[in-house]
C-alpha cells in the first residue's frame, strides 16, 4: 500500500474491509489507558507483522488531548474571530505550532476551530462563525502530530524507519479533500548524492519535506502498518483528557473513526447518538446515521470481531408479516434481533455514510 490508496465505496466498503482483514491482516489497536482527569497516559499499540512479506494494519485512536493551554470565555465573535478581552495572550503563540479551539458549552459545545493566528485577546479562525456564542467558554489545546506521538526518536521508540515507505512503517491518514489515504514514513536512511534530502517523518509522494509537525486531529484516527514481525510496537502518549463533548465528523464516504476520550462506562451503538432512541422517532440527517430496511439502503458500521467484521445498521422498517421482525441497531447476518449494547471499542469500528450532508458525532463528555 503505497502512495496513494483510493476509499471504497459505501457499497464496495464490506468487501474492502473483508480484504484488508484477511489478506493484510488488518487488526484493531489494543490500547490500555490510565489517567487521573485531567491528565494522564495512554499506550497505542500497533499489532506486530505476521511474517517479513506481509505487514499488519491496526486502527489507532489517540484519545488524549496534548497538555490545554489555556481556557476562557467569548466576550465577542465574528466570522472566523474570536474574542476574550484581557486574555492577555503573547501575540502568534498559538500558531508558531498548531492549535485549535474546542468549546465548552453553547450551542457549538465540542465543535473544534483551528487557530490561524491571534493577538493578545483575539483568535483568527480558520473557518467558523461565534458571532452567537458570547459568554460560551472554550479552550485551547496544542494538536497531537506526528513528532508528539512517536518522539524525537521514533526509530528508539520502534518504528520501524527506511528510505522508503516499502520497507518503513507508515503511518495512513484519510484525507477528505482527495477522498483517499495519504502515506507517510519514517525516512532514516538518506538519498546519497542529494543535496535537498531530509531525514524524520515524510510524506511517501514527497520524502524531500520533513512533517513531523503533521497534525493528528483529536477526533481523527488513523492506520498504522506496521513491517516488523517480532513484535508489537508500544507508544505512550502523554496528555490530557477531553472531559467535555467533542464533535467526530462523519463525512460522506468511508470514515476510520476514533473514540476520542478514554470513557470508563464504553460507547455502544444504543447509546451513542448515531440514531433515535426509539427506532420509530424522525431520522435527522445532520445528526443520524442513515436507516433503512436493509444494509444495502442504510448507512452501516463495520466492527471488528476478532477475525473479521461484522455489519451493523440502524432498521427503522419492519418486514411486514413477519411477526419475528425487531426494529432497532441490528447485525446485518440477523436482523431479526435488535443488538444496542454491541460495544463501540477504540480502534475497533469503521463507519460508511451513503447519506449527505455530513454530520457530526458528538461524542459524550467522560464527566456524569
Amino acid at each position: 500500500m503505497l502512495g496513494e490508496m483510493s476509499t471504497p465505496t459505501p457499497t464496495l466498503a464490506k468487501a474492502a474491509l473483508i480484504s484488508f482483514g484477511v489478506s493484510a491482516l488488518l487488526l484493531p489497536a489494543q490500547g490500555v489507558t490510565t489517567f487521573t482527569s485531567p491528565s494522564g497516559y495512554t499506550k497505542l499499540v500497533a499489532t506486530k507483522a505476521p511474517s517479513t512479506s506481509v505487514p499488519a494494519y491496526s486502527f489507532i485512536s489517540h484519545s488524549l488531548a496534548q497538555k490545554r493551554k489555556v481556557g476562557g470565555v467569548i466576550t465577542g465573535g465574528g466570522a472566523s474571530s474570536l474574542t476574550s478581552t484581557g486574555a492577555g495572550w503573547g501575540v502568534n503563540e498559538f500558531s508558531t505550532t498548531p492549535h485549535y479551539v474546542l468549546m465548552g458549552d453553547g450551542a457549538k459545545e465540542g465543535t473544534m476551530f483551528e487557530i490561524v493566528s491571534n493577538t493578545a485577546d483575539t483568535l483568527t479562525l480558520a473557518s467558523g462563525d461565534l458571532s452567537g456564542n458570547v459568554n460560551d467558554s472554550f479552550r485551547i489545546y496544542e494538536h497531537n502530530t506526528l513528532g508528539s506521538i512517536f518522539g524525537a526518536d521514533p526509530v528508539a521508540n520502534g518504528v520501524v524507519g527506511g528510505f522508503g515507505p516499502a520497507t518503513a512503517d507508515q503511518i495512513l491518514l484519510y484525507d477528505t479533500a482527495s477522498g483517499g489515504f495519504k502515506t507517510y514514513f519514517y525516512k532514516n536512511l538518506d538519498d546519497f548524492g542529494d543535496e535537498e534530502d531530509v531525514l524524520g517523518w515524510v510524506n511517501a509522494s514527497n520524502n524531500h519535506v520533513e512533517v513531523s509537525s503533521l497534525v493528528i486531529a483529536a477526533n481523527r484516527g488513523f492506520v498504522y502498518v506496521r513491517r516488523d514481525h517480532t513484535a508489537d510496537l508500544s507508544i505512550t502518549v502523554f496528555g490530557d483528557v477531553i472531559d467535555s463533548s467533542i464533535n467526530v465528523a462523519i463525512i460522506p464516504g468511508f470514515n476510520l473513526v476514533p473514540v476520542p476520550t478514554p470513557v470508563a462506562t464504553g460507547v455502544t451503538l444504543g447509546n451513542s447518538g448515531l440514531a433515535p432512541t426509539n427506532p420509530t422517532d424522525p431520522i435527522d440527517p445532520s445528526i443520524h446515521l442513515k436507516a433503512g430496511f436493509g444494509a444495502a439502503t442504510a448507512d452501516t458500521i463495520f466492527i471488528w470481531n476478532g477475525s473479521g467484521y461484522d455489519t451493523f445498521f440502524f432498521k427503522n422498517v419492519d418486514d411486514f408479516g413477519d411477526e419475528d421482525d425487531v426494529l432497532g441497531w441490528v447485525n446485518a447476518s440477523n436482523n431479526h434481533t435488535a443488538v444496542p449494547d454491541t460495544s463501540l471499542e477504540p480502534g475497533s469500528f469503521f463507519i460508511s455514510r451513503s447519506a449527505n450532508p455530513a454530520l457530526d458525532w458528538v461524542f459524550p463528555s467522560i464527566v456524569p
